[in-house]
């Protein structure tokens, strides 16, 4: 492993009006992730407030500064219990099997199987042809460890992305092991072992 990593904080004090203040206003995101969070809202018998429940069409773009409300609101509404970090955390691990088990996810994830360096490769593809901002690398990736780059990712990289690249191993039978390296407030290295 590489120096300077540690466990994520999913008690950091986090600020969602603050992430929506450092978001580009031009920052798109493809619909399907809006779609995914309702979802889970619904099928978890959440309430949201109205201004945040709109029909989203998967393929269409919207701004990333609407999709920070909408995913604080949904992770408050269905883990109140849990802190924000860590809700934050959940909403992410359910993200990846709702993602692959749509239209645009089938298309990127029909070949990968269970192998959990070609989910993460795969998982980087989507990455990078899902918003118009923020940039995943692939530093490292082999059969046991992926070591991972995410730039400019303004919807809590520490939080919400880890339960994303989570939930993209413990779905298909693995259990991972996520460390970060923390570059800024939207930019963050992480280490995955499985």
């Amino acid at each position: 492993m590489p120096p300077g990593f540690g466990p994520p904080d999913f008690n950091a004090k986090l600020d969602p009006a603050e992430y929506v203040r450092l978001t580009p206003p031009s920052a798109m995101l493809r619909g399907v992730f809006f779609s995914n969070l309702l979802t889970m809202a619904r099928t978890s018998r959440c309430e949201l407030p109205d201004d945040t429940v709109k029909k989203y069409h998967a393929f269409k773009e919207y701004p990333l500064t609407d999709h920070v409300r909408l995913l604080a609101e949904v992770a408050r509404a269905v883990h109140p219990k849990l802190p924000f970090g860590e809700a934050l955390r959940q909403i992410g691990q359910r993200i990846y099997p709702m993602f692959a088990a749509s239209l645009v996810g089938k298309v990127i994830f029909s070949t990968v199987g269970n192998n959990p360096s070609s989910v993460l490769a795969a998982g980087v593809k989507a990455y990078n042809v899902s918003a118009s901002v923020g940039q995943v690398q692939i530093l490292e990736l082999d059969d046991s460890h992926g070591h991972f780059y995410l730039e400019n990712m303004y919807n809590f990289v520490e939080q919400y992305h880890v339960g994303i690249f989570e939930g993209s191993i413990k779905v298909i039978g693995y259990v991972p092991c996520l460390l970060t390296k923390p570059r800024t407030r939207t930019s963050s290295e992480f280490y995955v072992t499985w």
